[in-house]
Protein backbone atom coordinates (compact mmCIF):
# COMPACT_ATOMS: atom_id res chain seq x y z
CA UNK A 1 0.00 0.00 0.00
CA UNK A 2 1.23 3.24 -0.68
CA UNK A 3 1.40 5.85 1.53
CA UNK A 4 0.26 9.84 1.32
CA UNK A 5 1.15 12.88 3.57
CA UNK A 6 -1.75 13.34 5.78
CA UNK A 7 -3.46 16.49 4.73
CA UNK A 8 -4.67 14.70 1.98
CA UNK A 9 -7.35 13.85 4.63
CA UNK A 10 -8.86 17.50 4.55
CA UNK A 11 -10.86 16.67 1.59
CA UNK A 12 -12.99 19.60 1.07
CA UNK A 13 -15.22 17.66 -1.75
CA UNK A 14 -16.25 15.23 1.08
CA UNK A 15 -18.77 18.12 2.50
CA UNK A 16 -19.24 19.84 -1.10
CA UNK A 17 -20.20 16.06 -2.73
CA UNK A 18 -23.73 16.43 -0.55
CA UNK A 19 -24.68 19.61 -2.48
CA UNK A 20 -26.91 19.95 0.49
CA UNK A 21 -29.30 17.71 -1.36
CA UNK A 22 -29.27 15.04 0.92
CA UNK A 23 -31.19 15.07 3.79
CA UNK A 24 -29.01 15.94 7.47
CA UNK A 25 -30.08 13.13 9.44
CA UNK A 26 -28.11 14.57 12.60
CA UNK A 27 -29.89 18.06 13.38
CA UNK A 28 -32.84 20.19 12.32
CA UNK A 29 -32.16 23.19 10.07
CA UNK A 30 -31.64 26.60 11.75
CA UNK A 31 -33.97 29.49 11.45
CA UNK A 32 -31.26 31.26 9.95
CA UNK A 33 -30.66 28.40 7.23
CA UNK A 34 -31.62 30.03 3.77
CA UNK A 35 -30.52 26.74 1.59
CA UNK A 36 -33.30 25.55 -0.71
CA UNK A 37 -33.40 22.17 0.16
CA UNK A 38 -33.69 19.74 -3.26
CA UNK A 39 -36.78 16.76 -3.53
CA UNK A 40 -34.78 13.95 -4.63
CA UNK A 41 -36.72 10.88 -6.20
CA UNK A 42 -35.85 7.82 -5.20
CA UNK A 43 -33.67 6.78 -8.49
CA UNK A 44 -32.08 10.25 -8.06
CA UNK A 45 -31.17 9.34 -4.38
CA UNK A 46 -29.72 6.43 -5.63
CA UNK A 47 -27.54 8.24 -8.05
CA UNK A 48 -26.27 10.49 -5.54
CA UNK A 49 -25.24 7.28 -2.96
CA UNK A 50 -23.32 5.82 -6.10
CA UNK A 51 -21.75 8.89 -6.67
CA UNK A 52 -20.17 9.13 -3.17
CA UNK A 53 -19.20 5.42 -3.93
CA UNK A 54 -17.17 6.82 -7.17
CA UNK A 55 -15.83 9.48 -5.30
CA UNK A 56 -14.30 6.88 -2.59
CA UNK A 57 -13.16 4.80 -5.19
CA UNK A 58 -11.60 7.60 -7.28
CA UNK A 59 -9.90 8.83 -4.37
CA UNK A 60 -8.36 5.41 -3.03
CA UNK A 61 -7.30 4.96 -6.92
CA UNK A 62 -5.20 8.30 -7.48
CA UNK A 63 -4.14 8.24 -3.65
CA UNK A 64 -2.53 4.72 -4.86
CA UNK A 65 -1.50 5.27 -8.09
CA UNK A 66 0.74 8.29 -6.73
CA UNK A 67 4.35 8.36 -6.90
CA UNK A 68 5.71 10.32 -4.10
CA UNK A 69 4.11 9.51 -0.72
CA UNK A 70 4.63 12.86 0.57
CA UNK A 71 2.88 14.98 -1.93
CA UNK A 72 -0.14 16.58 -1.05
CA UNK A 73 -3.28 15.58 -3.24
CA UNK A 74 -6.25 17.16 -3.69
CA UNK A 75 -9.16 15.94 -6.50
CA UNK A 76 -12.47 17.02 -7.33
CA UNK A 77 -14.71 13.22 -7.80
CA UNK A 78 -17.73 15.84 -8.79
CA UNK A 79 -15.51 17.48 -11.57
CA UNK A 80 -14.61 14.17 -13.18
CA UNK A 81 -17.75 12.63 -13.09
CA UNK A 82 -19.69 15.87 -14.67
CA UNK A 83 -17.35 15.69 -17.76
CA UNK A 84 -17.81 11.83 -18.16
CA UNK A 85 -21.09 12.20 -17.68
CA UNK A 86 -21.17 14.59 -20.41
CA UNK A 87 -18.98 12.43 -22.56
CA UNK A 88 -21.43 9.21 -22.13
CA UNK A 89 -23.61 11.31 -23.84
CA UNK A 90 -22.17 10.47 -27.66
CA UNK A 91 -21.02 6.47 -26.42
CA UNK A 92 -22.35 3.26 -28.09
CA UNK A 93 -23.69 0.31 -25.92
CA UNK A 94 -20.64 -1.66 -24.92
CA UNK A 95 -18.41 1.83 -24.29
CA UNK A 96 -21.19 2.96 -22.50
CA UNK A 97 -21.87 0.28 -20.20
CA UNK A 98 -18.18 0.74 -19.25
CA UNK A 99 -18.22 4.58 -18.88
CA UNK A 100 -21.60 3.63 -16.07
CA UNK A 101 -19.72 1.02 -14.27
CA UNK A 102 -16.01 2.96 -13.53
CA UNK A 103 -18.89 5.81 -12.97
CA UNK A 104 -20.86 3.53 -10.34
CA UNK A 105 -23.77 3.67 -12.35
CA UNK A 106 -24.09 0.52 -13.80
CA UNK A 107 -27.68 -0.55 -14.71
CA UNK A 108 -28.95 2.96 -14.14
CA UNK A 109 -30.49 4.78 -17.45
CA UNK A 110 -28.68 7.47 -19.19
CA UNK A 111 -31.93 9.76 -18.87
CA UNK A 112 -32.17 9.00 -15.37
CA UNK A 113 -28.32 10.22 -15.09
CA UNK A 114 -28.91 12.88 -16.84
CA UNK A 115 -32.11 14.04 -15.11
CA UNK A 116 -29.78 13.73 -11.90
CA UNK A 117 -27.18 15.86 -13.49
CA UNK A 118 -29.82 18.41 -13.99
CA UNK A 119 -31.19 19.16 -10.98
CA UNK A 120 -27.89 18.88 -9.68
CA UNK A 121 -26.75 21.99 -11.64
CA UNK A 122 -30.27 23.77 -10.69
CA UNK A 123 -29.38 23.34 -7.04
CA UNK A 124 -26.16 25.57 -7.33
CA UNK A 125 -27.91 28.78 -7.67
CA UNK A 126 -29.27 28.99 -4.20
CA UNK A 127 -26.49 30.43 -2.33
CA UNK A 128 -26.22 31.62 1.06
CA UNK A 129 -24.32 34.73 1.56
CA UNK A 130 -20.55 33.39 2.64
CA UNK A 131 -20.98 30.80 0.04
CA UNK A 132 -19.86 30.73 -3.46
CA UNK A 133 -20.45 27.69 -5.36
CA UNK A 134 -20.42 27.52 -9.56
CA UNK A 135 -20.38 24.38 -11.66
CA UNK A 136 -19.87 25.19 -15.57
CA UNK A 137 -19.40 22.81 -18.74
CA UNK A 138 -18.02 23.98 -21.80
CA UNK A 139 -17.65 21.94 -25.50
CA UNK A 140 -14.40 23.09 -28.04
CA UNK A 141 -15.43 21.76 -31.25
CA UNK A 142 -12.43 21.88 -34.24
CA UNK A 143 -13.62 23.54 -37.37
CA UNK A 144 -14.78 21.56 -39.47
CA UNK A 145 -15.97 18.63 -37.61
CA UNK A 146 -19.30 17.78 -37.69
CA UNK A 147 -20.88 17.23 -34.63
CA UNK A 148 -24.53 15.65 -34.25
CA UNK A 149 -26.91 18.17 -33.13
CA UNK A 150 -28.31 15.48 -31.01
CA UNK A 151 -25.23 15.51 -28.94
CA UNK A 152 -24.98 18.98 -28.98
CA UNK A 153 -28.70 19.56 -27.58
CA UNK A 154 -28.73 17.27 -25.13
CA UNK A 155 -25.33 18.80 -23.30
CA UNK A 156 -26.47 22.17 -23.64
CA UNK A 157 -29.99 21.48 -22.04
CA UNK A 158 -28.96 19.05 -19.16
CA UNK A 159 -25.25 20.61 -18.60
CA UNK A 160 -25.45 23.93 -19.52
CA UNK A 161 -22.70 23.27 -21.84
CA UNK A 162 -21.35 26.46 -23.44
CA UNK A 163 -20.37 25.67 -27.09
CA UNK A 164 -17.95 26.94 -29.19
CA UNK A 165 -16.58 26.26 -32.83
CA UNK A 166 -12.93 27.49 -32.83
CA UNK A 167 -9.68 26.66 -35.19
CA UNK A 168 -7.69 24.64 -32.77
CA UNK A 169 -4.75 25.49 -34.35
CA UNK A 170 -5.36 29.21 -34.87
CA UNK A 171 -2.90 31.39 -32.70
CA UNK A 172 -5.59 32.48 -29.93
CA UNK A 173 -7.32 29.33 -30.06
CA UNK A 174 -5.63 27.75 -26.59
CA UNK A 175 -5.37 31.13 -24.87
CA UNK A 176 -9.35 31.38 -25.11
CA UNK A 177 -9.97 27.77 -23.76
CA UNK A 178 -7.26 28.92 -20.80
CA UNK A 179 -9.25 32.57 -20.69
CA UNK A 180 -12.63 30.57 -19.74
CA UNK A 181 -11.02 28.37 -16.95
CA UNK A 182 -9.88 31.22 -15.49
CA UNK A 183 -12.33 33.00 -16.14
CA UNK A 184 -14.96 30.67 -14.56
CA UNK A 185 -12.38 29.22 -11.32
CA UNK A 186 -11.54 33.36 -10.38
CA UNK A 187 -8.15 33.22 -11.97
CA UNK A 188 -7.43 29.92 -9.39
CA UNK A 189 -6.39 28.00 -12.19
CA UNK A 190 -5.83 30.36 -15.13
CA UNK A 191 -4.57 27.88 -17.16
CA UNK A 192 -5.73 24.31 -18.32
CA UNK A 193 -3.93 23.56 -21.87
CA UNK A 194 -0.89 23.99 -23.48
CA UNK A 195 -1.49 23.01 -26.72
CA UNK A 196 -3.93 20.59 -29.27
CA UNK A 197 -2.85 17.79 -30.37
CA UNK A 198 -3.15 16.62 -34.20
CA UNK A 199 -5.42 14.30 -33.34
CA UNK A 200 -7.73 16.48 -31.18
CA UNK A 201 -11.25 17.26 -31.99
CA UNK A 202 -13.42 18.12 -29.37
CA UNK A 203 -12.63 19.17 -25.81
CA UNK A 204 -14.68 19.06 -22.93
CA UNK A 205 -14.18 20.94 -19.51
CA UNK A 206 -15.71 21.50 -16.28
CA UNK A 207 -14.95 23.93 -14.18
CA UNK A 208 -15.98 23.92 -10.47
CA UNK A 209 -15.60 26.60 -8.19
CA UNK A 210 -16.05 27.02 -4.45
CA UNK A 211 -15.49 29.68 -1.82
CA UNK A 212 -16.92 29.11 2.15
CA UNK A 213 -16.61 31.41 4.82
CA UNK A 214 -16.32 29.11 8.11
CA UNK A 215 -19.60 29.78 10.17
CA UNK A 216 -17.38 29.87 12.90
CA UNK A 217 -14.00 32.07 12.00
CA UNK A 218 -10.97 31.63 13.00
CA UNK A 219 -9.22 35.04 14.77
CA UNK A 220 -5.93 35.68 13.31
CA UNK A 221 -4.64 36.76 16.38
CA UNK A 222 -4.66 33.08 17.82
CA UNK A 223 -2.69 31.90 14.90
CA UNK A 224 0.77 30.72 15.18
CA UNK A 225 3.68 28.14 14.49
CA UNK A 226 2.89 24.64 16.16
CA UNK A 227 4.77 21.26 15.30
CA UNK A 228 3.50 19.45 12.19
CA UNK A 229 4.76 15.34 11.56
CA UNK A 230 4.80 14.63 8.47
CA UNK A 231 4.43 10.94 6.85
CA UNK A 232 8.52 10.33 6.74
CA UNK A 233 8.56 11.76 10.53
CA UNK A 234 10.32 14.78 10.02
CA UNK A 235 8.83 18.07 12.35
CA UNK A 236 8.46 21.21 11.06
CA UNK A 237 6.61 24.20 12.44
CA UNK A 238 3.48 25.53 10.50
CA UNK A 239 1.21 28.34 11.04
CA UNK A 240 -1.78 26.97 13.06
CA UNK A 241 -4.74 28.39 13.24
CA UNK A 242 -6.94 27.91 16.69
CA UNK A 243 -10.32 28.01 18.30
CA UNK A 244 -12.63 26.73 21.22
CA UNK A 245 -16.04 26.01 19.86
CA UNK A 246 -18.77 23.55 19.35
CA UNK A 247 -18.75 20.98 16.52
CA UNK A 248 -19.97 18.09 15.43
CA UNK A 249 -17.47 15.18 15.87
CA UNK A 250 -17.34 11.29 15.45
CA UNK A 251 -14.96 8.90 17.58
CA UNK A 252 -14.00 5.67 16.28
CA UNK A 253 -10.73 3.00 16.57
CA UNK A 254 -9.18 4.67 13.58
CA UNK A 255 -9.95 8.27 13.32
CA UNK A 256 -11.56 11.57 15.38
CA UNK A 257 -13.60 13.29 12.64
CA UNK A 258 -14.93 16.89 12.73
CA UNK A 259 -17.12 18.78 11.03
CA UNK A 260 -16.57 22.43 9.92
CA UNK A 261 -19.22 24.14 8.65
CA UNK A 262 -19.30 26.75 6.45
CA UNK A 263 -21.69 29.80 5.70
CA UNK A 264 -25.07 28.84 7.16
CA UNK A 265 -24.46 25.00 7.05
CA UNK A 266 -25.33 24.14 4.17
CA UNK A 267 -21.82 22.85 3.13
CA UNK A 268 -18.66 21.66 5.42
CA UNK A 269 -15.68 20.08 6.06
CA UNK A 270 -14.81 17.13 7.15
CA UNK A 271 -11.63 16.44 8.64
CA UNK A 272 -10.30 12.59 9.52
CA UNK A 273 -7.52 12.85 12.06
CA UNK A 274 -5.84 8.89 12.24
CA UNK A 275 -5.74 7.19 15.84
CA UNK A 276 -1.96 7.52 17.06
CA UNK A 277 -2.61 4.13 17.97
CA UNK A 278 -2.96 2.65 14.72
CA UNK A 279 -0.69 2.85 11.45
CA UNK A 280 -1.34 4.57 8.71
CA UNK A 281 -1.50 2.08 6.30
CA UNK A 282 -5.05 0.28 8.95
CA UNK A 283 -6.76 3.89 9.20
CA UNK A 284 -6.11 4.40 5.29
CA UNK A 285 -8.23 0.81 4.66
CA UNK A 286 -10.75 1.94 6.95
CA UNK A 287 -11.51 5.10 5.28
CA UNK A 288 -14.30 3.37 3.01
CA UNK A 289 -17.47 5.04 1.47
CA UNK A 290 -19.07 2.20 3.25
CA UNK A 291 -17.60 3.19 6.89
CA UNK A 292 -18.68 6.97 5.94
CA UNK A 293 -22.20 6.21 5.30
CA UNK A 294 -22.16 4.55 8.86
CA UNK A 295 -20.12 7.35 10.44
CA UNK A 296 -21.67 10.30 8.97
CA UNK A 297 -24.53 8.71 10.98
CA UNK A 298 -22.75 8.90 14.31
CA UNK A 299 -21.95 12.70 15.17
CA UNK A 300 -22.47 14.09 18.68
CA UNK A 301 -22.14 17.75 19.37
CA UNK A 302 -18.94 18.56 21.21
CA UNK A 303 -16.61 21.23 22.74
CA UNK A 304 -13.15 21.27 20.85
CA UNK A 305 -10.08 22.68 21.12
CA UNK A 306 -9.58 22.92 17.55
CA UNK A 307 -6.22 23.30 16.04
CA UNK A 308 -5.88 22.96 11.69
CA UNK A 309 -2.95 24.51 9.91
CA UNK A 310 -3.36 26.59 6.96
CA UNK A 311 -2.55 25.30 3.39
CA UNK A 312 -2.41 25.49 0.39
CA UNK A 313 -2.56 23.20 -2.52
CA UNK A 314 -1.91 23.31 -6.35
CA UNK A 315 -1.66 20.26 -8.90
CA UNK A 316 -2.33 18.53 -11.62
CA UNK A 317 -3.52 14.68 -11.95
CA UNK A 318 -3.35 12.91 -15.08
CA UNK A 319 -6.80 10.56 -14.84
CA UNK A 320 -6.26 8.17 -17.34
CA UNK A 321 -4.96 5.34 -15.72
CA UNK A 322 -7.03 5.60 -12.77
CA UNK A 323 -10.21 5.52 -15.00
CA UNK A 324 -8.73 2.59 -16.75
CA UNK A 325 -7.98 0.80 -13.48
CA UNK A 326 -11.67 1.16 -12.32
CA UNK A 327 -12.91 -0.81 -15.79
CA UNK A 328 -12.75 2.24 -18.24
CA UNK A 329 -10.98 0.48 -21.19
CA UNK A 330 -13.04 0.60 -24.24
CA UNK A 331 -13.40 4.32 -24.63
CA UNK A 332 -9.35 4.73 -24.86
CA UNK A 333 -9.41 2.34 -27.57
CA UNK A 334 -10.30 2.49 -31.01
CA UNK A 335 -13.68 0.60 -31.88
CA UNK A 336 -15.93 1.44 -34.53
CA UNK A 337 -18.92 1.80 -32.07
CA UNK A 338 -16.89 4.11 -29.29
CA UNK A 339 -18.66 7.30 -29.39
CA UNK A 340 -21.27 7.16 -32.90
CA UNK A 341 -23.98 9.41 -31.15
CA UNK A 342 -21.06 12.16 -31.28
CA UNK A 343 -20.13 11.90 -35.09
CA UNK A 344 -19.19 9.92 -37.65
CA UNK A 345 -15.87 7.94 -37.77
CA UNK A 346 -13.49 5.89 -35.24
CA UNK A 347 -13.60 8.26 -31.78
CA UNK A 348 -12.16 7.37 -28.77
CA UNK A 349 -11.03 9.66 -26.18
CA UNK A 350 -7.83 10.78 -25.81
CA UNK A 351 -7.16 12.05 -22.33
CA UNK A 352 -8.53 13.11 -19.46
CA UNK A 353 -6.93 15.82 -17.06
CA UNK A 354 -8.05 17.52 -13.53
CA UNK A 355 -6.19 20.97 -12.25
CA UNK A 356 -7.03 21.35 -8.79
CA UNK A 357 -6.53 24.24 -5.81
CA UNK A 358 -7.64 24.25 -2.42
CA UNK A 359 -6.65 27.25 0.13
CA UNK A 360 -7.45 26.97 3.56
CA UNK A 361 -7.02 30.09 6.01
CA UNK A 362 -8.92 31.95 9.36
CA UNK A 363 -11.96 33.21 7.01
CA UNK A 364 -12.34 29.87 5.50
CA UNK A 365 -11.86 27.28 1.86
CA UNK A 366 -10.80 28.79 -1.34
CA UNK A 367 -10.85 25.81 -3.74
CA UNK A 368 -11.09 24.99 -7.91
CA UNK A 369 -11.26 22.54 -10.08
CA UNK A 370 -11.21 21.97 -13.84
CA UNK A 371 -11.62 18.79 -15.58
CA UNK A 372 -10.48 18.50 -19.10
CA UNK A 373 -11.91 15.48 -21.76
CA UNK A 374 -10.22 15.30 -25.27
CA UNK A 375 -12.27 13.22 -28.39
CA UNK A 376 -10.34 12.45 -30.72
CA UNK A 377 -10.12 11.28 -34.23
CA UNK A 378 -8.08 8.24 -35.97
CA UNK A 379 -7.21 10.17 -38.77
CA UNK A 380 -4.61 13.00 -37.87
CA UNK A 381 -4.96 16.02 -39.47
CA UNK A 382 -3.01 16.41 -42.85
CA UNK A 383 0.20 18.63 -42.53
CA UNK A 384 -1.55 20.70 -44.93
CA UNK A 385 -4.14 21.74 -42.22
CA UNK A 386 -1.12 22.06 -39.35
CA UNK A 387 0.32 25.37 -38.88
CA UNK A 388 4.27 24.73 -39.64
CA UNK A 389 6.28 25.98 -36.97
CA UNK A 390 8.16 29.02 -37.61
CA UNK A 391 9.63 30.50 -34.68
CA UNK A 392 11.65 32.89 -34.60
CA UNK A 393 13.30 32.50 -31.29
CA UNK A 394 16.98 32.21 -32.58
CA UNK A 395 19.58 34.34 -34.77
CA UNK A 396 18.28 35.41 -38.41
CA UNK A 397 18.92 37.56 -41.43
CA UNK A 398 16.15 40.09 -42.89
CA UNK A 399 16.18 42.08 -45.92
CA UNK A 400 13.26 44.46 -47.09
CA UNK A 401 12.42 44.78 -50.62
CA UNK A 402 10.03 46.60 -53.35
CA UNK A 403 8.19 43.38 -55.10
CA UNK A 404 7.66 44.47 -58.57
CA UNK A 405 11.29 45.58 -59.65
CA UNK A 406 13.09 43.26 -57.00
CA UNK A 407 14.70 46.28 -55.60
CA UNK A 408 15.84 45.45 -52.16
CA UNK A 409 16.17 48.35 -49.70
CA UNK A 410 17.30 47.02 -46.29
CA UNK A 411 19.40 43.74 -45.54
CA UNK A 412 20.37 43.19 -41.95
CA UNK A 413 21.05 40.22 -39.27
CA UNK A 414 20.20 40.06 -35.72
CA UNK A 415 22.52 37.73 -33.84
CA UNK A 416 20.29 38.32 -30.46
CA UNK A 417 17.15 40.65 -29.27
CA UNK A 418 17.81 42.54 -26.30
CA UNK A 419 15.00 44.27 -23.74
CA UNK A 420 16.33 47.62 -24.48
CA UNK A 421 16.15 47.19 -28.35
CA UNK A 422 12.78 46.77 -28.43
CA UNK A 423 11.63 49.94 -25.84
Amino acid sequence: MRKVFPIVLLVVWLGILSLACQDRKDEQPSETRMWKDIELSPESRQIAERNTRFAFRFFHKMVESGDASNTPLVVSPLSASCVLSMVMNGAGSDCLDEMREALCLDSIPLDSINDYYKQLTGCFQYKDSQTELGLNNSIWIHKGFEVKPAFKEINRKVYDAEIRNIDFFSPGAVDAVNRWCAEKTKNRIPKIMEAFAAQDRMVLLNALYFQGKWELEFQEDYTHPEPFTAMDGSICKVKTMCQTESFRLVRNEFFDIAELPYGNDSFSMVIFLPSPEKSWDTCWDSFTEGNWQRWDKEWELRRLDLRLPRFKIEGRQNLVETLRAMGMIQPFDWHEDNFPHIAQGRLQIGDVFQNTFISVDEGGTEAAAVTVATIIAEEELPPSLLPYPFHVNRPFLFLIRERNMGTILFMGKVPAITSSDVE
